[in-house]
């Protein structure tokens, strides 16, 4: 659920529209949705021309036990001659918070915030359900006074802000009216840094600083008729409405990102936190033609210093080189089977030194980063009883569709000096869940391949982690599931679904 804080902002973005509009108007509607979040806005409104200046702006926040207001000494509201409607605010302005009511004679009544921003444009247009507008800043900086304490509680208490964003972009258009309504709406951050301190009484506190750049989103939803007020729709009206419609695309991205931290802790002593990402990127669609689920993270690295002498180790680190998940799912016209995929990918995962020797102080194991990738690929076919008017399932475990074939297109899982990799193909009978104990009968052969697993079970007998009773039946198990390849310490395995029976490298198990 949205606090009310966050709720008065989304009602108040939300309130313009596409049609001509004038400042008392939107005055007016930013007061109504202000009272409807339960955060009343008030303010002294003065008409100059065909400028309405609003001052002492209070908006009331938290709970009547714990009140809390935001002030903003000026703000104007200007009707433009082309029916649309500019927030003018000065280049540099304060923000103030009234806290609630003080639990004891050093906690601060009252947080300044200095606003800077010169360049900032807002266009507003319209009301109600059609709504649009746009807000540009070359620059925006927020800093944090100095805090309002008496004099015996400065030396112990003190924090500090400053938050910088330069070329900020935002646009937002919107249509509740039309069958099929549409939201759309986009942004750019060329730049952000911000800096927090925060020191406390005996040493406690601590900063944090966060620098991002090439920040970018967009989300455009044009949803099928009614579906706004339909609490749950069925699978055919959901997927009637989607075919005549653009549906869901949201899309993130960011550049290099840097976060540092430092916790100040006299028992035990300081903690350092830094994480460092060379870019990340998300991508979401749900149309007529399916839905498409990616995420992308890049370089990425994460490391902590610990003064603290009951923590085996004073530094620690770990990473990767790029890290990706997704998803696509194709619709069609489900009449028949139709084609999705599954992948999955870790590169380069690595610790530092110092994990390692927490976690293999002999050095028995080589240091090699683990690399991970999972590739699937199929058909699905939505079950006939799902497509039926009014079908619900019968709980959450029932799936409204069956798989009918799947393929492993990639499988590698390679770490201290071993690799798995794997790839095939099977088919599935869906009228027959007898034959394996519930599950599909599958038709189909997989193969699998690996290398070092003999020595990695050497080295892990050398370690201890196998206990020598447990090391022949091992080996002997691993005999039963694979046979030698071509090269040295290389295994294979094949296991093949044929006539209702399963075989494991040509022998019948089943």
């Amino acid at each position: 659920m949205l606090s009310r804080p966050l709720l008065t902002a989304v009602l108040l973005a939300a309130s313009p529209a596409m049609a001509d509009v004038t400042a008392d108007q939107v005055w007016a509607d930013w007061q109504r949705l202000a009272s409807a979040a339960g955060t009343p806005l008030t303010a002294l409104a003065k008409t100059e021309g065909n400028r309405l200046v609003l001052s002492r702006l209070a908006l009331a926040l938290g709970t009547p036990d714990d009140p809390a207001t935001l002030r903003l000494d000026r703000l104007t509201l200007e009707t433009r001659p082309d029916g649309t409607v500019a927030v003018v605010l000065p280049a540099s302005f304060p923000l103030t918070l009234d806290l609630p009511p003080p639990q004891g004679p050093d906690d601060p009544s009252r947080l300044t915030f200095t606003a800077t921003a010169p360049g900032l444009a807002i266009s507003i247009a319209g009301l109600g359900d059609l709504a649009a507008f746009n807000i540009t800043a070359p620059s925006l900086t927020v800093t944090l006074d100095p805090l309002d304490l008496p004099a015996a509680a400065k030396a112990d208490y003190a924090a500090d802000l400053t938050f910088a964003a330069a070329d900020l972009s935002l646009r937002h258009r919107q249509d509740l009216t039309a069958t099929a309504p549409i939201i759309s709406t986009n942004f750019t951050l060329g730049t952000l840094h911000a800096d927090t301190l925060v020191a406390l009484p005996e040493g406690e506190g601590g900063s944090f600083t966060v620098d991002l750049s090439a920040l970018a989103g967009a989300f455009d939803l044009q949803a099928p008729p009614d579906s706004l007020t339909k609490t749950s729709p069925n699978l055919p009206d959901l997927l009637q409405g989607m075919s005549a419609t653009d549906g869901l695309r949201a899309s993130f991205s960011h550049g290099p990102f840097a976060f540092t931290a430092r916790l100040a802790d006299p028992a035990p002593g300081p903690q350092d936190i830094a994480l460092t990402s060379a870019s990340g990127a998300a991508t979401l669609r749900a149309d007529k033609a399916g839905l498409l689920v990616d995420l992308t993270s890049g370089l990425t690295s994460f490391d902590i210093t610990i003064d603290d002498p009951e923590v085996p180790f004073t530094a620690a680190a770990f990473g990767y080189d790029d890290l990706s998940y997704g998803v696509s799912v194709n619709f069609g016209t489900l009449s028949g089977p139709e084609p999705f995929t599954v992948s999955a990918r870790l590169s380069a995962f690595s610790f530092s030194e110092a994990l390692w020797q927490q976690i293999d102080p002999a050095s028995v194991f080589p240091r090699d980063p683990l690399s991970f990738a999972l590739a699937l690929s199929g058909r699905y076919a939505v079950k006939p009883e799902a497509l039926a008017p009014n079908w619900q399932p019968a709980s959450t475990n029932d799936l409204p569709v069956d798989i009918v074939a799947l393929s492993l297109d990639e499988l590698l899982l390679s770490a201290v000096g071993a690799k798995l990799t794997g790839t095939g193909a099977l088919t599935f009978d869906n009228s027959d869940l007898v034959t394996f104990d519930g599950m599909p009968a599958p038709t189909g052969l997989l193969n699998f391949a690996a290398t070092g697993i003999n020595a990695l079970i050497d080295r892990a007998a050398s370690a201890g982690l196998i206990p020598p009773d447990e090391l022949t039946p091992l080996r002997f198990g691993l005999a039963f599931i694979a046979k030698p390849g071509d090269g040295p310490d290389t295994l294979t395995s094949s296991i093949e679904f044929r006539d209702k029976s399963l075989y494991l490298n040509g022998q019948k198990l089943r």
